[in-house]
């Protein structure tokens, strides 16, 4: 047991040598430095305020039995969280090796044995490979990729009971377009942006896509696609009162998806 201590003890320290993207507290109450501004990092505390707003409810008592996938852990915030809660088990992956390395971290800064990692592509997850969660976690991802439809697809396959998208969202665009001729129009039911990440790839910024074009769907796109990929139910999150900015002003969004 002495040994396990130190163990965390020296995982503690070598976490406060470096900056996070995150706000980690660590067991004894020292706190990460982050390289990102402390007004852009609100989001965090949000995020996190609104997904135990959902799970709070459906696992109060059910914590120990529950599972939980955490798609694009980044450095495991979030995954943490879920671990820390009770969760019988937490799987975060992510595409990026040091993030994943990140999070390999902190999980020996909190000793949990019930959170696993791996470095993995979200568009490459099969449930036959890992099974179905009853929690899937998919947080500041969606509007980094070209393909956001695989993976809500990917994200409902592995889903068994509740699945939590947050995004950035695009104006949508409504009206009807010609499919193939005048009399035969066609209703716009939500939209997609496109978005070059060139920039942000070249500057190595982990929080970006591994290509340069993203696709960032309306909040009608999200809605609509998320029906249409078999989620029985699908509501918007409501944002804290004083919450993160972008998610009081709908610039982003936590749509849960249900599987009953």
């Amino acid at each position: 047991m002495t040994g396990h201590r130190t163990d965390q003890g020296a995982a503690a320290e070598m976490a406060l040598t470096r900056e996070w993207f995150y706000p980690f507290e660590l067991p004894d109450g020292r706190k990460t430095r982050m390289y990102i501004p402390d007004d852009m990092a609100t989001i965090h505390e949000t995020r996190l305020t609104m997904i135990f707003s959902v799970l709070d409810a459906m696992f109060a008592n059910q914590w120990p039995q529950a599972t939980a996938l955490d798609v694009a852990c980044h450095e495991g915030y979030f995954a943490i969280n879920l671990a820390r809660r009770g969760c019988r088990d937490v799987l975060g992956i992510d595409i990026r090796k040091e993030n994943v390395e990140g999070a390999e971290l902190m999980r020996s800064v909190y000793g949990l044995s019930n959170l696993r990692l791996d470095e993995r592509d979200v568009l490459s997850l099969e449930p036959a490979e890992y099974g179905h969660f009853d929690v899937v976690l998919m947080l500041g991802l969606l509007y980094h990729l070209e393909n956001p439809i695989k993976a809500i697809r990917v994200a409902r396959a592995h889903t068994g009971r509740i699945c939590l998208i947050e995004t950035q969202i695009a104006p949508n665009l409504s009206g009807i377009v010609e499919w193939g001729s005048y009399r035969n129009p066609k209703q716009i039911i939500g939209t997609f942006a496109l978005v070059d990440e060139s920039t942000e790839i070249a500057h190595r910024n982990r929080e970006a896509n591994t290509s340069s074009i993203s696709l960032v769907p309306s909040l009608e796109a999200l809605l609509a696609i998320m029906r249409a990929v078999g989620f029985s139910r699908v509501e918007v999150v409501p944002p804290p009162v004083k919450g993160n900015e972008q998610l009081v002003y709908g610039k982003r969004v936590l749509v849960a998806g249900y599987v009953d």
